[in-house]
């Protein structure tokens, strides 16, 4: 039974991977808002010991993407990907370094996207599945 359970998964993991390019003409990116970089700190703020001390950088500009957002229901949201680098502080007040967060920014709402989130960027009409989308230390 497990080994059935392990292979529908699989399945629907696989089918959900590339868009057609008419998919990806049709969706809704919405706006990049000018205030992205406020949205991503407002859904880290309850994530970290100190929110306040957290330090963020990005590093690469926001690319036109998409992904299946982790909700009760994973649906398909088209957006822009960020890719944020954080250092946080624990509970002893020191900073841990750096990790690489990935987030999917629509209007003024923004997804952090986890590793086993299938999401990918959009460039002339192809799409890019993103392997790792997220990665994070244990803290």
């Amino acid at each position: 039974m497990k080994t059935i359970m392990i292979v529908l998964i699989l399945m629907l993991v696989g089918c959900a991977g590339h868009l057609t390019p008419s998919q990806m003409a049709a969706g809704d990116y919405g706006e990049l808002s000018p205030n992205y970089k406020e949205a991503i700190k407002e859904h880290m703020q309850t994530l970290f010991y100190d929110p306040e001390a957290a330090r963020y950088r990005y590093v690469k500009d926001p690319v036109k993407g998409y992904a299946y957002v982790p909700n009760e229901s994973p649906q398909l949201e088209f957006g822009y990907i960020v890719e944020a680098h954080i250092n946080a502080k624990n509970r002893l007040g020191a900073y841990t370094g750096e990790d690489i967060y990935t987030f999917l920014v629509k209007n003024d709402t923004a997804w952090m996207l986890h590793w086993w989130t299938t999401s990918g960027t959009v460039s002339d009409g192809a799409s890019t599945v993103m392997a790792d989308t997220a990665t994070k230390k244990s803290k």
